[in-house]
């Protein structure tokens, strides 16, 4: 591997009272990023334009984008998404559409978690990032200028485990892409700051519930393990609040990540067989899965 870079689009700090503040020129919209991890791919679309721009102003990496030879790829997942993944697409969209020759590829991790990784402390992250299996096909990316899309660097345990993972393969290049990067010195003295910031704007299901009712609203990993934290009471409200096709998609979403299988999350998953039951979506045949939970 010759080079590794890293590049980001938003620099935050931590003042002496606690908030957020922007460390450079751009300002920072903490209310649309969190939009952004909870779904809505307008903001994704927003953040793929400015990477795009910030890409093609270099005139190195605008070499390797004309080679024929890049690959855009984002942060790890199993089944459901990322929120970095919806930035990834946009951007493989919006670099082919201007006349980049690049590829789109993917990572993918066999290993979940229980909870919320923004809730997590370091020692938490580096144990996680150890055990969490990433894989991909070695192929499609060899011989490649390899461009990774993430929606924020707090520790950098993920940036090391995807490095690490590079370190075997025969890539050209290797580029790391963020949405936002916290201070280093902020974020190892707290890493749930990335907590605070992912719910700056989502503050309770009615809002997400909202947010899932869009067209341009795209099901991630974080909204699947927010609704299976909820209570009982609420869990059931947001179900009922959503179509025939949405619920499809979370059920679909949760249990090919098998989220099902936690126990943390045993009982609402019950509860959402409850409500597809309930709407006699034979898809499922949930009459026996409700049997068999």
């Amino acid at each position: 591997m010759s080079v590794i870079r890293k590049n980001t689009l938003y620099s935050l700090g931590v003042k002496t009272n606690g908030d957020l503040r922007s460390r450079g020129n751009k300002p920072f919209n903490p209310a649309r990023y969190s939009r952004f991890k909870y779904g809505d791919s307008r903001v994704s679309l927003e953040f793929a334009r400015e990477i795009a721009t910030l890409l093609v102003a270099d005139p190195t990496v605008k070499r390797r984008l004309l080679s024929g030879k890049a690959v855009i790829t984002s942060s790890a997942y199993k089944v459901v998404p990322t929120a970095a993944h919806s930035v990834a697409a946009a951007l493989y969209t919006l670099l082919l559409r201007q006349g980049y020759p690049v590829q789109h590829a993917f990572i993918y991790r066999s290993n979940l978690s229980e909870g919320d990784y923004a809730k997590k402390s370091l020692e938490e992250r580096q144990q996680l990032m150890a055990n969490n299996g990433l894989i991909l096909k070695e192929e499609d990316f060899a011989d490649h200028h390899v461009i990774v899309i993430d929606d924020i660097r707090i520790t950098g345990s993920h940036e090391r485990a995807v490095e690490s993972l590079f370190s075997t393969i025969a890539v050209k290049s290797l580029h790391f892409l963020y949405a936002v990067e916290m201070k280093p010195v902020d974020a190892l003295a707290d890493p749930t700051i990335e907590d605070r910031i992912n719910h700056y704007w989502m503050k309770s299901p009615k809002q997400l519930l909202s947010l899932m009712k869009r067209p341009a609203f795209v099901l991630n990993a974080r909204t699947c393990k927010y609704i299976l934290a909820l209570p009982a009471p609420e869990l059931t409200v947001l179900l009922a609040g959503l179509d025939d096709s949405r619920l499809a998609e979370l059920h679909a979403g949760i249990k090919g990540d098998e989220y099902h299988k936690m126990d943390c999350y045993r009982a609402s998953y019950r509860v959402l067989l409850k409500e597809v039951s309930e709407r006699k979506m034979s898809t499922y045949a949930p009459a026996a899965v409700l049997a068999a939970a």
